[in-house]
């Protein structure tokens, strides 16, 4: 939700307000909240861990200003480690829907997989294309271990899924 709407004032006072509260006083809070709609996902983390040397909120950008429209990256980079929340989308009943999630997977795929780390930003201007931006260790060549969490709304059996039928294509 952006910043500047009532909206979001009030919800950041609820938000504060509950954080002053044992046992979530200590804790630091980092969230990642849509701009279109009420959704979004959130760390804590202990005050007595290190915090995290940077947060972002994007899977193609490391700059802290650009985030996922729905809110459903949070990325927090410590010293020796990457901690990865998300919050994907489900398929969906519509094909916009279901093609929407295949684009959030693959950017998914991409920021995981790829063991590529974009260091200057004429790269992505001659390649013409965003790559994810996943951080390197202290010794500039290998990637930092990566902690992925959150909800993935997948399903491990067919049990798991609402309509079955739907889904089987």
């Amino acid at each position: 939700m952006r910043d500047d709407t009532k909206q979001y004032r009030e919800d950041k006072a609820l938000i504060d307000l509950v954080m002053r509260q044992r046992p979530l006083s200590g804790y630091r809070a980092f969230w990642a909240c849509a701009d279109i709609k009420r959704a979004g996902c959130g760390v804590l983390v202990k005050k007595d861990v290190e915090a995290p040397l940077r947060v972002t909120r994007s899977l193609t950008s490391r700059a802290r200003h650009e985030a996922h429209e729905e809110g459903r990256v949070l990325l927090l980079e410590f010293s020796t480690l990457v901690f990865l929340n998300v919050y994907a989308q489900n398929n969906g009943w519509t094909a916009e829907s279901m093609a929407k999630r295949r684009a959030w997977d693959e950017e998914l795929r991409r920021f995981l997989v790829v063991p590529f780390l974009q260091t200057e930003e004429k790269d992505a201007k001659e390649e013409g294309a965003r790559r994810p931006t996943r951080p390197r260790a202290a010794d500039g060549c290998s990637l930092k271990p990566l902690i992925w969490t959150g909800d993935l709304n997948a399903c491990h059996r067919e049990i798991d899924v609402s309509h079955p039928a739907f889904f089987a294509n």
